[in-house]
């Protein structure tokens, strides 16, 4: 008995002197360009924590995060991580798909100005080059290069994540919607924006009345300075539904049909 206690008291003190830290148990896996700031903010009211971005390469294995923050990847992953992260039943995944078109155009864009950060440094005479607008775009869309630039190699691994429009593959996986999440102020409907808040707070397990998911869609729109992102306001431009129609010609369109409709349809686009 004696040693029984000494076992228990020894085992209680290691617990309270270790530095072991216990795994997230959830990332968020992005399409590029695909409004995760709302995604972060909304997660930081609910629970508040905050994002930190984790290289590509990093496996389950290696993901070490600062406290109170939570890992979150671009879904421009090598298809053994997407897979290792996919087969853990542990890790809970929110992958955050948006419009392929809008995704688009808002990439080159962002190359446009010129930003650090951006995924097509090798392709800099067709995209920081002096081509127009509507040139870039059709290349961006139809190059299928790496699966780190492609955004039919990133639609297609969204795809893998999840069955669409409303069926999962995994019972671990939630599909949320840029278009649902933005609100009245981008585009969208304040029933989509509050049902689909519900719908990350119910997956992370966080009780929450239809007064507090107001509170967070009230808020929900634009940058938020508390989350202290890496890229501040220059990464964000427009933040709304269907920005695309502003910039696609006939060509685009063509090409887009071409390349993008079949997979953008498969997301639950039209």
């Amino acid at each position: 008995m004696t040693k029984l206690l000494l076992f228990c008291w020894m085992l209680f003190f290691t617990s309270l002197f270790s530095e072991e830290v216990l795994p997230p148990n959830f990332i968020v896996l992005s399409m590029p360009k695909a409004g995760s700031h709302l995604l972060f903010k909304a997660i930081h009211r609910m629970t508040g924590l905050k994002p930190t971005l984790l290289n590509q390469h990093t496996d389950l294995n290696q993901i070490q995060v600062p406290e109170k923050e939570y890992p979150w990847k671009y879904l421009a992953l090598p298809e053994q991580i997407l897979k290792t992260h996919l087969q853990d039943k542990t890790l809970k995944k929110i992958v955050l798909v948006r419009d392929l078109r809008d995704i688009s155009i808002s990439q080159v864009l962002h190359i446009e100005r010129n930003l650090p950060g951006t995924w097509l440094r090798e392709y800099e005479d067709a995209l920081y080059g002096s081509l127009p607008l509507n040139k870039k775009l059709i290349f961006f869309m139809v190059q299928n290069i790496h699966y780190t630039t492609s955004p039919k190699k990133i639609a297609e691994q969204v795809l893998k994540c999840s069955s669409f429009p409303n069926t999962h593959v995994f019972k671990n996986v939630l599909v949320c919607r840029f278009e649902n999440l933005i609100g009245p102020q981008g585009g969208g409907t304040s029933l989509l924006q509050k049902k689909e808040l519900q719908k990350i707070a119910q997956f992370l397990n966080i009780p929450l009345t239809p007064c507090e998911i107001e509170k967070i869609a009230e808020t929900l729109f634009g940058i938020d300075e508390l989350l202290d992102y890496k890229w501040k306001k220059e990464y964000y431009r427009a933040g709304r539904i269907g920005g695309w129609r502003q910039f696609f010609t006939a060509d685009a369109l063509e090409h887009y049909d071409e390349n993008l409709k079949s997979l953008n349809t498969k997301l639950g686009y039209k």
